[in-house]
């Protein structure tokens, strides 16, 4: 049924803090949630007055924090930005509401981590740049967004065909002057957060309420950050004597064994950055990101500009439709210290900066002409016949993918995937790419019939196989079906039609003799 003017084109289905569902409004996709963890109250005689009263301040109280926080990022965020925010909120009954337009080609949740696996470093570069410029939008307006994760941090591909980063889901987002209503999730919350989340006494929350600020936000997308260069989160590099006693207990149960990142640093542990980024100076961001101390850590300026400075010599992949594979080592030889896409109205070019500080505009036809690129021939290979599956290849090339070839490693017959610029993701089981659906399953073979491919017998006829075969059949075998005899036919996809034996002929299946 409608909400307001909104029409619901998806049922509500529960989340965090509320029931969500997708509508449209002028022909126009939305995504609207209704909070059901603050309720305005109905004069219904369950609650006596003074609770009543109570209650609709606390409600009152949370729409305008809420209200106040949506109007301050909608003055610093336009159409197609980098911070999606609600764009109207309205009380309806007992709910209030949010409503966020929607957004085109972004990397479902379910695809995320499969996908941010297949990216070359580059790419990841750019996101955590977007991510920090947007970050940094946020608390110049003073707020803090307090739930940064994985999912709150959407990828999307912008208008020059980059992949980029999307601050979404700002429902704990507070005001540094009215810290009220916040939350967040424990595997990426900072030491600080978390201490708050899990105190127990009143006196011990106002104490680490006076810890929280901005910089909480940032040791949340240092985690994340960690996350797109390794796909792992930090691990502990040395455990204190407590986590170390606990550990053991754990192992010794059979448990799974796992400790949250701050927890690691409150408990007198420290965190390993994953050797395998480079160059040091961006484990060395990581770091600071996810310090213990909130003075330690990096503001999202400072952040955004230290990944500026490991972003100067990018080479980008080229324009999908173009079709293109970059060529490394003529690129190097040619002095190219950056290659960036660059859209010129409706003209898909190419911005090639030397290390001599030159730099020259590049159609396709003279990227190729230079050596710098050559015409991609790639393909989607044919799937193990085992995994019985076909590609997704709509889905893939709107990915940025534009080939797969077959792979095995250990044992385990795999895929690699090939993007436009000749680079190739890492090693995928089949299952994997089904679950995200890059790949989808055929249908399950059906058993052939078997019997002789000959009348019974008594029954004196030939068969007609160009009639047969004229109907899709291509095969006729002799089959008893509940004691009634007849004839299979069979049709290359396994698909079979019973015909009793005095049917044959009046069908035009068979002729007498």
């Amino acid at each position: 049924m409608p909400l307001k003017d909104y029409t619901l084109t998806r049922e509500w289905k529960a989340g965090q803090q509320g029931m969500t569902a997708a509508a449209q409004k002028g022909g126009k996709n939305y995504f609207i949630k209704k909070y059901t963890n603050h309720l305005k109250p109905a004069r219904n005689g369950i609650f006596d007055e003074k609770t009543i009263e109570v209650m609709e301040e606390e409600f009152k109280q949370f729409v305008k924090c809420r209200t106040r926080v949506n109007t301050a990022l909608r003055s610093r965020c336009g159409a197609g930005g980098n911070l999606i925010v609600p764009c109207e909120e309205f009380i309806d009954g007992i709910h209030y509401c949010e409503v966020t337009e929607f957004v085109n080609g972004a990397i479902p949740d379910e695809e995320l981590e499969a996908f941010i696996g297949s990216l070359s470093k580059s790419a990841k570069l750019m996101m955590m740049q977007t991510a920090c410029g947007a970050l940094s939008t946020v608390h110049g307006v003073g707020i803090v967004h307090s739930d940064l994760k994985l999912k709150n941090v959407m990828i999307a591909k912008n208008s020059a065909g980059n992949f980029v980063t999307k601050l979404i889901d700002f429902d704990s987002s507070y005001f540094l002057d009215d810290i009220r209503f916040f939350g967040g999730d424990d595997v990426y919350c900072s030491p600080e957060l978390g201490l708050y989340s899990n105190a127990e006494e009143d006196e011990e929350k106002e104490e680490y309420k006076k810890l929280l600020s901005a910089k909480s936000d940032i040791f949340s997308l240092g985690v994340i950050f960690h996350f797109y260069l390794t796909g792992a989160l930090p691990q502990p590099d040395v455990l204190s004597e407590s986590l170390r006693k606990e550990k053991e207990r754990r192992e010794a149960a059979g448990k799974r064994v796992f400790f949250y990142p701050w927890n690691v640093l409150v408990r007198g542990g420290t965190l390993k950055i994953d050797d395998s980024i480079e160059p040091a100076d961006l484990r060395a961001l990581l770091y600071s990101m996810m310090s213990l101390m909130p003075e330690d850590r990096p503001t999202a300026t400072q952040a955004l500009q230290k990944l500026k400075m490991l972003r100067d010599d990018v080479i980008e992949e080229p324009w999908p439709e173009h079709n293109l594979a970059l060529d490394s080592e003529k690129l190097a030889a040619g002095g190219v210290a950056s290659l960036r896409k660059l859209a010129e109205g409706s003209a898909q070019k190419y911005e090639v900066i030397y290390k001599t500080g030159r730099n020259e505009k590049l159609t396709k036809e003279e990227l190729v002409s230079k050596g710098y690129a050559r015409t991609l021939v790639v393909k989607f290979c044919e799937p193990w016949p085992e995994h019985r599956v076909k590609w997704n290849e709509e889905k893939l090339r709107a990915r940025g993918f534009v080939g797969s070839e077959r792979r095995e490693e250990g044992g385990v017959k795999g895929y690699a995937l090939f993007r436009g610029d000749g680079s190739c993701s890492q090693f995928y089981r089949a299952d994997t790419l089904t679950a995200i659906k890059y790949m989808i399953p055929l249908p399950p073979e059906r058993a052939l019939p078997a019997g002789p491919e000959n009348p019974w017998p008594e029954d004196r006829f030939t068969f007609n196989m160009e009639k047969i075969r004229s109907r899709g059949y291509t095969k006729c075998v002799q089959q008893i079906n509940n004691g009634v005899k007849g004839y299979c036919l069979v049709k290359p996809t396994g698909e079979s039609r019973f015909v009793r034996s005095d049917s044959m002929v009046p069908l035009g299946f068979a002729i007498p003799v």
